[in-house]
């Protein structure tokens, strides 16, 4: 079993939801926050581009 919340874009389990910074397991430093938010909108981006996101 892992303590990994995350994937490596910060995609949680459910497809539409991130988490970044002291949301998951590991450091809670600014800098990896940043990473992570750059991380996370990165996908979020492709996911858009691709035709997968957020539908209301």
């Amino acid at each position: 079993m892992t303590d990994e919340v995350t994937d490596r874009t910060c995609r949680t389990s459910h497809p539409r939801v991130f988490a970044i910074g002291d949301l998951k397991v590991g450091l809670n430093q600014v800098v990896i926050a940043a990473e992570d938010g750059a991380l996370a909108a990165t996908q979020i981006w492709r996911d858009i581009r691709c035709g997968n996101g957020a539908r209301h």
